[in-house]
This record gives structure tokens, sequence and C-alpha cells, in this order.
């Protein structure tokens, strides 16, 4: 997805870059990222930074730099092989998310 969205938030678009730096074109624009991962958290993408690189690259790499709000970024771990009581509780927690915005 994040490679999609770098192909799509094109310089003069969602940014411009100038003598002074990078700026970003899309301000007053709000995003929420629900994201989903085959792997756990714990084997899979909490050891080596893993996680939190993933989060910096969508968040900031990517979305604040076209300078939108992140109202809220959420991942979801291992659901393709959670129970189904596992992936309804995730949406429910969707839910939540999306209760909460403040819009």
């Amino acid at each position: 997805m994040k490679g999609w969205l770098d192909r799509v938030f094109a310089e003069g678009f969602a940014y411009d870059i100038d003598e002074s730096g990078p700026k970003g074109l899309l301000g007053g624009k709000k995003a929420v990222v629900l994201q989903t991962t085959g792997g756990t958290l714990d084997q899979d993408y909490a050891t080596e930074g893993a996680k939190d690189a993933i989060v910096r690259s969508m968040r900031d790499g990517t979305l604040n730099f076209c300078a939108m709000e992140v109202l809220a970024y959420k991942t979801f771990y291992a659901v393709l092989s959670a129970p189904q009581e596992v992936r309804e509780a995730m949406l429910e927690e969707v839910t939540g998310v999306i209760a909460g915005l403040k819009l």
C-alpha cells in the first residue's frame, strides 16, 4: 500500500520541492491508517525495530511529509492466522477507533 501511495502522492500533487526544501500540499486533509499483517507482533515485528520502521515510513515518510494529519494509526497483527473470535474483536476495535475520531 505504501508503495502505491508513494507513486500516487507525487510531486506537484502531494508535495513540492523548491530551494527551501519540500513542502506538503495536502494540508487540511486527514488520514486514518488501519493496517493488517500476516505476522505476529512478538515474533515478526517487535524485534529489530521493524514495527516502528513500518509505522514511521507510512506516517512520517508519506502522510506527514505531504502535510496530512494522521488521526489514528492502528496495526492488527497475524490476521490470517487469528481465530474467528480474535478477528471479530479486531473489527470491534476498528469500530472503536472510528467512533473516537475527532473530525
